[in-house]
């Protein structure tokens, strides 16, 4: 698993924290979730925004899409 973490000021000039967790498959050292939370300051806890699954093609199917595209 990475993370991220960084702050940021709203227009109204509130802090924002912002994690960002990539969590990675050991077999294959791919991606396979992201995860991004955020929290104001005075916060005591994250909260999720966003969940993202990467899904990759299979070889045919990666065959499948070069075949049929135009360059």
């Amino acid at each position: 698993k990475y993370d991220s973490i960084w702050v940021e000021k709203t227009r109204a000039g509130y802090k924002v924290s912002n994690k960002w967790l990539v969590f990675v498959d050991p077999k294959t050292n791919r991606p396979k979730r992201t995860e991004t939370y955020t929290k104001r300051d005075g916060e005591s806890d994250y909260t999720l925004r966003s969940v993202k699954v990467v899904e990759y093609k299979s070889d045919d199917e990666m065959e499948a899409i070069f075949k049929g595209a135009s360059f």
